[in-house]
């Protein structure tokens, strides 16, 4: 017969397994919007001509590790450092937040898998 103690720490055990790391709350919560974020604010802060130096090499360096942080395979990790770096890289962009809006796009349309419907969260 199990004691309560041992129902105790039961629970505690299975809850620590349940807990998330800060990321992957994040990246569940947030979705496809996060990445967007993190490269949106590389931009900003590689604006004027420090983007036109550094902003190849954020902006890649970010996107390298947004996509190692998904689990992308190495191809598409480097595809995404690409097209962040020439994203960072570009003048005009520093306050035009596209990464944030594809985000935004793709939650937007984004539909269950599982039944090819647009989910209802309640809202």
């Amino acid at each position: 017969m199990t004691t309560s103690r041992e129902i105790s720490k039961i629970q505690k055990v299975s809850t620590a397994e349940e807990e998330l790391s800060l990321f992957q709350r994040l990246r569940h919560s947030l979705g496809p919007i996060l990445p967007g974020l993190l490269i949106d604010l590389v931009d900003l802060l590689t604006l004027g001509p420090v983007g036109l130096a550094f902003g190849m090499i954020a902006g890649g360096a970010a996107g390298y590790w947004i996509g190692k942080q998904y689990g992308l395979p190495v191809d598409k990790r480097i595809k995404g450092c690409i097209i962040a770096g020439l994203y960072c890289a570009m003048p005009f962009t520093g306050f035009l937040p596209m990464g944030t809006i594809i985000g935004v796009y793709v939650r937007f349309h984004q539909k269950d898998p599982a039944s090819g419907e647009i989910p209802r969260d309640g809202f």
